[in-house]
């Protein structure tokens, strides 16, 4: 009979993205989760290790449920195109006070970054954060609770 001794994990490795990005969001403990696009399903499992209640996955541009998420995850952002359409996806998803996370394919102090930035206030989000992991920028920010009125766009 063969058998075969696995390495032992190094404590000095890198974290696994999926897990790094969790971190960055913060608690998940309860809360009902959607991802959306690519690096859904390491993400969802992430997730789940950490206490959410419920995780979806859905491709940008699907119709998600009405107010069926506390928590939007965007594991793999590429431009400023996909986050119009996540953000679409999220305003129709989140509850009141609830959170989108981001994670762009650029730089903190990149112009997409700052522009992603931008739409998300915008977009009437707030207590927006962002930092950097493993390169990448993440944006985090929250759906107020209670909200504005929406002003008439001329």
């Amino acid at each position: 009979m063969l058998s075969q001794a696995l390495p032992a994990a190094s404590p000095a490795a890198a974290p696994d993205m999926p897990d790094a990005f969790i971190d960055a969001t913060g608690s998940v403990d309860g809360e009902h989760a959607l991802v959306l696009g690519a690096g859904g399903l390491e993400t969802m499992c992430a997730l789940l290790r950490r206490g959410c209640a419920s995780a979806i996955e859905l491709r940008l541009g699907e119709k998600p449920d009405a107010g069926s998420a506390d928590l939007v995850l965007v594991p793999a952002l590429a431009s400023i195109e996909q986050a119009r359409a996540a953000l679409a996806q999220a305003r129709r998803a989140l509850t009141r006070s609830g959170r989108i996370v981001l994670r762009g394919a650029f730089g903190v102090g990149d112009a997409q970054t700052l522009a992603i930035a931008r739409l998300l206030r915008r977009e009437g989000f707030c207590a927006l954060r962002v930092q950097e992991i493993g390169g990448a920028a993440v944006l985090s920010a929250e759906r107020p609770l209670f909200a504005r009125p929406a002003m008439a766009r001329a």
